[in-house]
């Protein structure tokens, strides 16, 4: 994938996820630029609404990521759980994890889930990321890829992102 870019809009990311003993969570209701989430590539319109991080492909697969400041306990949060509506023809979705030692992205690090494609209700994805042995340490961020999304075809809608523990 290449080179994880940097933003340099720093945040506080207190500011825009909840953090808990269970759960770190981004809801898309803190009213903060993009809720701690940054267009990577292949973005368009990208806009808080609702309650939920909205874009339109302009490209294919397009990517967005975490701003700096992210810092997950890989051993305390092992699940991965994303609700978005999938209003294009996209068929799946790759979360990919980056570590304070990593400069890129790849296949190594990384999941994929299958998505409901022209899916205007809602679904709850979840990945087991305990799955990976490469999921350990401190976590730096997350790039979500949504793979055959492809541009002005259709908007993905995302309510929430959460790595969760496995209780």
């Amino acid at each position: 994938l290449g080179d994880i870019i940097e933003t340099d809009d720093r945040m506080d990311m207190e500011s825009c996820v909840d953090v808990t003993d269970y759960s770190y969570t981004w809801n898309f209701n803190k009213n903060t630029k993009f809720d701690g989430f940054a267009p990577s590539k292949h973005i368009a319109d990208l806009e808080i609404s609702g309650g939920e991080l909205c874009f339109r492909p302009s490209g294919n697969s397009p990517m967005i990521q975490t701003r700096k400041g992210v810092s997950i306990d890989a051993d305390k949060y092992t699940r991965l759980l994303v609700q978005l509506k999938n209003n294009t023809a996209g068929g799946y979705m790759k979360m990919y994890f980056y570590k304070n030692s990593d400069d890129v992205v790849d296949g190594n690090n990384g999941y994929e889930v299958e998505l409901k494609p022209f899916d205007s209700a809602g679904t709850l994805y979840t990945a087991d990321l305990s799955q990976n042995p490469e999921w350990a340490g401190n976590i730096k961020g997350l790039l979500l890829e949504f793979a055959g999304a492809q541009g002005d075809r259709g908007a993905i809608r995302i309510d929430s992102v959460s790595i969760e523990t496995s209780q």
